[in-house]
């Protein structure tokens, strides 16, 4: 993946927060497996880095310049 150069530090962090605040009332929970419930970004993080990191890279340009 290309853009895994270009994540600076804070670029994660910053995108979980985001997810968690875009998608407040989602909490997602595997019973099965007695998952804990966690905020929609934490648990991607945690479950599917991956698609983490590929929603990532298509966030990061939409950010201003600073």
């Amino acid at each position: 993946m290309r853009c895994r150069k270009e994540i600076q530090r804070g670029d994660i962090k910053r995108y979980r927060e985001f997810l968690n605040a875009k998608y407040p009332g989602q909490r997602h929970k595997h019973n099965r497996h007695h998952q804990i419930r966690r905020p929609y970004g934490d648990y991607l993080y945690a479950q599917d880095r991956d698609k983490f990191l590929r929603d990532m890279c298509e966030w990061l340009p939409t950010l201003p310049a600073p």
